[in-house]
């Protein structure tokens, strides 16, 4: 009895570290294609201070913690624009990220993502953060936008002042911002 005790206690530990591990889901095989981390491929506008991703206004790593959870982050203080070339992706994908407004202060800031290709310009996604006056905002939130793909060359990020024009503490965070295949 001590054995089968002792036997189970042992499966469930090699699992549960395997489901930890990321053993749990399948693997990429043949056709399949793998999420693409965006946060080192995002430029500013060229031209602009952030186009080398290290001006005031664009950093691509910063440890930012809310709601008791701390994640790497692509930091934008608004105004702000950021793109992400997609030569050689076609078809459908989701972005995911996780969003936070770094602090609880402002009148909060407009996040605006735009996909951008064959001379039109299509907004995918828009959301309004307020921090200082939304509780529910000062923790990350999941984003995921179903994206075609189709036509795209570029992936636009655009975070605005707050419906004032008040540009105090309009810092956004994105972490773990990936395109994954549909």
């Amino acid at each position: 009895m001590r054995t089968r005790r002792t036997a189970r206690c042992v499966f469930r530990m090699v699992a549960a570290l395997l489901l930890l591990q990321g053993c749990g889901h399948a693997p990429d095989g043949p056709g399949s294609r793998p999420s693409v981390h965006l946060a080192d491929r995002l430029y500013g506008q060229e031209g602009s201070d952030a186009a080398q991703g290290t001006s005031g206004s664009f950093e691509r790593h910063r440890q930012v913690t809310r709601g008791d959870v701390q994640m790497d982050a692509v930091t934008l203080i608004a105004p702000v624009m950021v793109r992400a070339g997609l030569d050689g992706f076609s078809g459908r994908f989701t972005l995911i990220f996780a969003a936070a407004p770094v602090f609880n202060l402002g009148d909060g800031m407009q996040l605006d993502v735009l996909l951008e290709g064959q001379g039109r310009r299509e907004p995918v996604y828009s959301r309004y953060f307020d921090a200082g006056r939304n509780a529910a905002d000062r923790k990350w939130t999941e984003v995921r936008i179903l994206l075609d793909l189709a036509g795209a060359e570029v992936l636009e990020i655009r975070v605005s002042g707050g419906p004032q024009g008040d540009l105090v503490a309009d810092w956004l965070a994105l972490a773990g911002l990936r395109l994954e295949p549909k």
